[in-house]
């Protein structure tokens, strides 16, 4: 975690009266703590560079390679300036229950989609995929998204289908450990997430889960403690309640902030919320430091990056219009 002393408050009200220099210096003590907020070649290592005020980038000494604040990061090719990336990351923390791409791009200025790349781009550098449990992990699982079709769209008649009943609907499975971390898994069933909890736990944990029969998968790696809610909510003290107080917080997200979640991006939603959870007893200003600390050591996404709305990666090319016969 970076000190206040380098990077100063970070708070809304301070950030706001920040003139755009103070806000690419606090940047760069964010991306390089170790040097003191002195860049560093990404390509030789070297901290000897020049800067180009024309510009506003570096040049290694050694190899002339050109680094800009946040080239090589997940903030690299944005045009937005360096004050408003410290303004979104003020506003994406101060929520407790997340804060949807309507409300950013109001407060910022910009269009949805601006808005909306620029904070999945943050939730990214949330998802800590190596992270890691043991001792005590309490697992659960919650419904979230989709929508209701209509009864007389549902079904089989003849050579035709029908929907389903709820399209989109997936599973939010939560392993969490208590006073500890804690991990989302997206699947469209609890037995699903079973082999990539395992993955994440460490060996000689201890599952708490409830009577669902989609936990007996666990029973093969570690020991195992069930409580069947149909009969208490906590029983010898093993109980879900710390899940179970992480998937209150998420239907309000889901309801009161977002008010729909694609199963698309899910998973991001949730593995933001677990983020906001594990370090829910940090100060704000700390919280900023930590989240631009993540964006700018984190490379640039593949999934949000150049055509991230089409799914090639590319633009689509139009075929030429066919020539008229003559």
């Amino acid at each position: 975690m970076i000190d206040d002393q380098i990077t100063g408050d970070l708070s809304l009200v301070s950030v706001a009266s920040m003139t755009e220099d103070d806000a690419r210096r606090t940047l760069m003590q964010c991306r390089w703590p170790t040097t003191g907020g002195r860049p560093v070649c990404p390509k030789c290592g070297h901290n000897d560079v020049n800067a180009i005020k024309v510009r506003s980038i570096f040049r290694c000494k050694r190899c002339r390679t050109d680094v800009s604040i946040t080239s090589g990061t997940i903030f690299a090719g944005s045009k937005v300036s360096a004050k408003d990336l410290i303004l979104a990351a003020c506003i994406f923390v101060g929520g407790a229950k997340g804060v949807s791409g309507l409300q950013l791009s109001r407060y910022l200025r910009c269009q949805y989609k601006s808005s909306f790349v620029l904070a999945h781009k943050m939730r990214e550098a949330m998802q800590r995929p190596n992270l890691g449990l043991g001792g005590v992990v309490q697992v659960d699982g919650c419904t979230i998204g989709g929508h209701r079709v209509a009864e007389n769209m549902t079904g089989v008649s003849g050579k035709r289908r029908y929907r389903k009943k709820y399209e989109n609907r997936r599973i939010v499975v939560v392993a969490r450990e208590p006073f500890g971390n804690t991990k989302a898994f997206v699947a469209k069933k609890e037995s699903e997430s079973v082999a990539a909890i395992t993955e994440t736990l460490a060996t000689g944990s201890v599952v708490h889960a409830d009577g669902s029969r989609g936990w007996n998968g666990f029973s093969r790696s570690f020991a195992m403690a069930r409580v069947v809610h149909d009969e208490a909510y906590s029983q010898d003290g093993v109980h879900t309640n710390w899940a179970e107080s992480y998937f209150a917080i998420l239907r309000k997200m889901h309801y009161g902030t977002h008010h729909q979640i694609s199963a698309r991006y899910l998973e991001a939603y949730a593995n933001e919320l677990a983020w906001r959870q594990d370090n829910r007893e940090l100060k704000e200003s700390d919280k900023v430091c930590l989240l631009l600390t993540l964006c700018l050591n984190t490379p640039p996404s593949r999934k949000w990056s150049r055509y991230w709305q089409r799914r090639s990666g590319q633009p689509k090319v139009q075929n030429a219009p066919a020539a008229v016969p003559a």
